[in-house]
C-alpha cells in the first residue's frame, strides 16, 4: 500500500559560538548570522547566510524537488516557497527536516523529472530468516527517473512487514509501503530495506506526526506476539512521543484524524499483512485560559475561561505537573463539547465540571487515582467516555484479564456471520465452542461471551450492537441475578475484565449506568498495588475460544454448593430492571441481528421443591418471553441438570455438563432457524 513517508534527512543543528555563553549587552543591538544548508531535495535561493538582529525572524526563499515537503517544526515555518526561522538568538547553521514521498515518483511522467544527474540505489533485508527480496535492477547508480520495482518474498512461517527507507524499521527507518511489490522512480540516493517477521506476530508503526520520539526520531515500531491474542494493543501513553505545547490524546489511521481512532491500549486491527501504521494525534494547549493554585509543587486547576469546543488540560504549567481539577473549576463552559486530560492528572474533585450543556465526551487516562461519579453535574449530554491506557496491565495473567480475548473475537464478528452467547460464569464453564461450531456446521463465527453473574447485561447489549448486524445471532442465557436481568451497575470486576479492551467503554452511553466512575476509581486503586505485566502475557485459561479449557470431571449425584436448597426463578418486567432490559433489547434490535432467549445451566439440587414444578417454569418463561418481547428458543427444564454435571458451583458445569448444555443449545437454535426458514418460504 503506497503512502506518504517521512524522510528526516538531517536534524536541526545549532552551532553555538564560544561567545554565546556571554550575556548580550542590554543597550546595543547585535546581529548574528543564520545559514540554511542546501540538502538533497532542497535548494536555497538568494542570500545565504543572512545577518539578522537578535530576537527577530529571518526568511529564506527555497525550492523543493518533486516529492519533498518541509516537516513541521517548532523553530521554523514554511509557506509557499518561503521558510521562516523564528526568534533567532544565536549564530545558527540549520538543516531543515524534510518529508519525502517516494511514491510521488512512481507515477510521474519522466518528462517532468529533473533533467540530468544520477543517483544510487541499494537494497537490504532484515528478518532474513522469514523472507527475501529482490529489485528489478542490481544495486548501483542510475539516471534520475529510472523505474525500479521491488519484490518481497516471505518464507514459510514468515510475513512481510513493510519497505523502509534509510534504515531497518526497528532502527527508525521511514516506512514506505506495506505491499509485497513496490514500484517507484529514482529521484534521490536510496537505500531501501525489506522488513520481515515471524508469521504469528503483528506490527504497529507509530508516526510521530509533528512530534518526536524520546530519542528525537519520527517513528516507533512495536511487534506483538499473536500466538494467543488475535490483535496487538495500541501503545500506552508513557511519554514515548512528545511535542512541545501539545497533548497527545489518541492515534489514528490517517494523519489528519479523519480515519479510525485508537485510544491508548486499545485493540488494533492490522492490515492484511499484519502491519498497521498509526499517526499520533495532537491538540495544542493554551495555559492562559486556566486559573490555578500551587500545592506541594503540583498545579491544581481552579478555573477555566475557554470558549473553545475542545478543551485540553495542560500536562504541566511552569514546569509543575497539573494533577487536580478542583470543585467548580470547569463551570459554565457553554461551548465545550470535549474535555481531554493527560497522564499527569490524578484527581477530579466532586463537582469539578458543572453546567456545561454541550459537554459530550471525556478523554480520560487510566492513570487517574480518583474520579467520583459526582465529578460532573448539569451536563445532560455527557455520554461518551474514551479511556486511554497509561498504566501497564496487571490482570493479563489471571482468568479475568485473559478474557479480553472475548472482545477480540467480538471484533472479528464484524466481518462474518456470528453467534454470540452472553450470560454469566455458567457459560465460561459450561459452553464448548468447538463442539457448538461443529454442530452448527462451521457456518458461524462463535463468541462465548459469558463471564460473571455480577456484570450488567445492559453494558454488553450496548457494546454488541456496534459489532453485530444482519446475519448475526445473539443468544441471551441469563442466570438468576439482577445484573443479568436488567441491572445497570458498573462494578470493579467489569473494569478488570476489560483492562485489555478499554475501548469497549466508548461504545456505551454512560448516562444509562451507575457507579461507573466510582468503580473505576476502586479499580485503579487496587491495581496500583499489583505487579505490572505486558499485553503479551495471558493466563492458561480461557482458551482462544473464550472457554475455560480445563479438565472438570463429573461430581457426586448430590453435589450442592451451599448447605441446603434455596433457589427459585423470579422476574418481573414491571420493575426498573425489567423495563431497562426491555428497552435495551429494543435498542439492540436496531443493529439488525437476531436476538433469542435461552437459559443458563443450573444444578437441580439447588432449588426448593416448588421451583422444580412445570407451573413454576412456565410462569418464569412467560414472564421473560412476554414481558421482554423476546423469542424464546429453549425450555427451562432442559437446562436444570443433575448435580453430577457441576464442578464447583451450582452454575458451573464440568466438562461433561458443558458438552450436554452445548448440544441442547445447538439443537434449540437449529430448530428455531429451521422454523423461521419454513415460515419465510410458506405461501401467504
Amino acid at each position: 500500500m503506497n503512502r506518504n513517508a517521512r524522510l528526516s534527512i538531517l536534524l536541526a543543528l545549532a552551532i553555538l559560538l564560544s561567545s554565546c555563553a556571554v550575556p548580550l549587552p542590554q543597550k546595543e543591538q547585535y546581529t548574528v548570522p543564520v545559514m540554511l544548508l542546501s540538502q538533497n531535495g532542497l535548494t536555497v535561493l538568494g542570500q545565504n547566510p543572512v545577518e539578522v538582529a537578535v530576537g527577530e525572524d529571518v526568511t529564506f526563499d527555497i525550492s523543493l524537488a518533486a516529492g519533498f515537503s518541509v516537516a513541521e517544526s517548532d523553530s521554523y515555518t514554511y509557506t509557499d516557497g518561503r521558510l521562516t526561522v523564528r526568534d533567532v538568538r544565536y549564530p545558527t547553521t540549520l538543516a531543515v527536516g524534510l518529508d519525502f514521498d517516494v511514491t510521488a515518483w512512481a507515477g510521474m511522467d519522466p518528462a517532468n523529472l529533473p533533467a540530468g544527474g544520477e543517483f544510487s540505489f541499494s537494497l537490504g533485508v532484515t528478518g532474513g530468516l522469514y523472507g527475501e527480496a529482490e529489485g528489478s535492477v542490481e544495486e548501483g547508480t542510475y539516471p534520475v527517473g529510472t523505474e525500479i520495482t521491488l519484490t518481497a518474498q516471505p518464507k514459510e512461517g514468515g510475513r512481510f512487514v513493510c519497505w523502509s527507507l534509510g534504515q531497518k524499521l526497528a532502527n527508525g527507518g521511514t516506512p514506505l509501503a506495506l505491499t509485497e511489490q513496490y514500484t517507484f522512480r529514482l529521484g534521490m540516493d536510496l537505500r531501501i530495506y525489506a522488513n520481515f517477521a515471524k508469521a504469528d506476530t503483528a506490527t504497529v508503526i507509530y508516526d510521530a506526526n509533528g512530534g518526536q520520539t524520546a530519542d528525537g526520531g519520527n517513528y516507533l515500531y512495536r511487534e506483538s506476539d499473536l500466538s494467543y491474542y488475535f490483535f496487538p494493543r495500541a501503545l500506552a501513553n508513557q511519554g514515548q512521543l512528545k511535542r512541545e505545547g501539545y497533548v497527545l490524546y489518541a492515534y489514528n489511521t490517517a494523519p489528519d484524524g479523519s480515519g479510525t481512532e485508537y485510544t491508548f491500549g486499545s485493540n488494533v486491527v492490522p492490515e492484511e499483512n499484519g502491519t498497521k501504521i498509526l499517526y499520533a494525534q495532537w491538540l495544542p494547549v493554551d495555559t492562559s485560559v486556566f486559573s490555578y493554585i500551587v500545592e506541594r509543587d503540583e498545579i491544581y486547576i481552579t478555573g477555566c475561561y475557554s470558549e473553545e469546543e475542545w478543551i485540553v488540560l495542560p500536562e504541566e504549567i511552569d514546569g509543575l505537573p497539573v494533577t487536580r481539577v478542583c470543585a467548580g473549576a470547569m463551570t459554565g463552559l457553554k461551548n465545550m463539547t470535549t474535555l481531554v486530560t493527560t497522564p499527569a492528572l490524578k484527581q477530579f474533585e466532586t463537582a469539578s465540571v458543572l453546567d456545561c450543556p454541550e459537554f459530550t465526551t471525556l478523554y480520560l487516562c487510566d492513570s487517574i487515582a480518583s474520579i467520583p461519579d459526582s465529578f460532573h453535574a448539569d451536563c445532560p449530554e455527557f455520554q461518551t467516555l474514551r479511556v486511554g491506557a497509561v498504566r501497564d496491565p496487571v490482570f493479563c495473567k489471571t482468568m479475568v484479564g485473559s478474557s479480553s480475548i472475548k472482545f477480540q473475537r467480538l471484533m472479528m464478528a464484524r466481518d462474518t456471520d456470528a453467534i454470540v452467547l452472553n450470560s454469566g460464569s455458567s457459560s465460561i464453564y459450561g459452553f464448548c465452542s468447538p463442539l457448538f461450531d461443529e454442530l452448527m456446521g462451521h457456518q458461524y463465527h462463535i463468541v462465548n461471551y459469558g463471564y460473571d453473574i455480577s456484570l450488567s447485561i445492559i453494558f454488553y447489549l450496548d457494546v454488541f450492537e456496534h459489532f453485530l448486524g444482519e446475519g448475526d445471532i445473539l443468544i441471551h442465557a441469563p442466570e438468576r441475578g439482577t445484573q443479568q436481568l436488567g441491572g445497570n451497575i458498573i462494578n470493579e470486576k467489569l473494569w478488570s475484565l476489560f483492562e485489555g479492551a478499554l475501548e469497549a467503554f466508548s461504545y456505551i452511553d454512560i448516562r444509562k449506568y451507575s457507579r461507573l466512575f466510582d468503580s473505576f476509581t476502586s479499580f485503579n486503586t487496587n491495581r496500583s498495588k499489583m505487579q505490572p505485566l505486558t499485553y503479551d502475557d495471558h493466563y492458561l485459561y480461557p482458551d482462544r475460544w473464550g472457554d475455560l479449557n480445563m479438565d472438570m470431571p463429573l461430581n457426586d449425584e448430590d453435589y450442592l454448593e451451599g448447605e441446603k436448597p434455596g433457589m427459585y426463578f423470579t422476574f418481573s418486567p414491571a420493575t426498573a430492571d425489567g423495563k431497562r432490559l426491555k428497552a435495551a433489547y429494543e435498542q439492540f434490535r436496531q443493529c439488525g441481528a437476531a436476538l433469542y432467549l435461552s437459559f443458563a445451566p443450573c444444578n437441580r439440587n439447588a432449588f426448593v421443591p416448588a421451583a422444580l414444578t412445570q407451573a413454576h417454569h412456565t410462569n418464569y418463561e412467560q414472564m421473560l418471553e412476554r414481558g421482554l418481547k423476546i423469542t424464546r428458543i429453549s425450555n427451562l427444564e432442559d437446562y436444570i441438570l443433575e448435580g453430577k454435571y457441576f464442578y464447583n458451583s451450582n452454575y458451573h458445569p464440568g466438562t461433561e455438563g458443558a458438552k450436554l448444555r452445548t448440544r441442547r443449545l445447538a439443537a434449540d437454535l437449529l430448530a428455531q432457524l429451521e422454523k423461521e426458514a419454513a415460515e419465510s418460504t410458506a405461501p401467504s
